[in-house]
């Protein structure tokens, strides 16, 4: 059974959850079949590619720039304010081939990280801030758990006991 486009994360939620968090947290992490856009028949056709390893591409919402990064084996999909940084070291790659299998393998990763734990329906997500350093896989020093209300479209508490669980599958080694 296909998710339906309302009960699923869109990249414009997980941006209001980074926003909302006034730069306390940098980033967000979710597992990739939570997030729409990951769906579509050209799965991020429209967003500018930055680089490969791993792959970022360039999202904006509300005025601000973010970058989508897809951790592929773990089947995670980090959307983060880029760092001062960031913005000059990545550059737009021109001619970027389509993402069709990219994200499929990213969907099959995500499905075999989530196992049973699919079966609860919750779209969870760890925010993180105070990162270490600026490689692209970097390690939070901190992270928050968050739950996303598909019907209120926003991100609340999240104190279950799935916490230590969502630390090891969604943040990327």
């Amino acid at each position: 059974m296909s998710p339906t486009p309302g009960s699923l994360l869109t990249l414009s939620d997980l941006a209001v959850g980074v926003a909302r968090m006034n730069g306390a947290y940098d980033a967000v992490d979710v597992f990739a079949d939570d997030v729409a856009e990951m769906h579509a028949a050209d799965p991020l056709r429209d967003l500018p590619r930055l680089g490969d390893d791993p792959p970022r591409f360039e999202f904006s919402h509300a005025g601000l720039t973010y970058h989508v990064v897809l951790f592929l084996e773990a089947g995670v999909v980090r959307l983060e304010r880029p760092r001062a940084d960031a913005i000059t070291r990545f550059a737009r790659i021109s001619g970027a081939g389509a993402v069709g299998a990219l994200v499929g393998a990213l969907l099959a990763n995500a499905a075999v990280q989530k196992g049973s734990a699919a079966k609860l329906g919750m779209l969870l997500g760890l925010f993180a801030g105070a990162f270490a350093d600026a490689a692209a896989n970097r390690r939070p020093q901190r992270v928050f758990a968050m739950r996303f209300d598909p019907w209120k479209r926003e991100w609340l508490f999240y104190r279950g006991g799935l916490r230590r669980w969502l630390n090891e599958k969604l943040l990327p080694a």
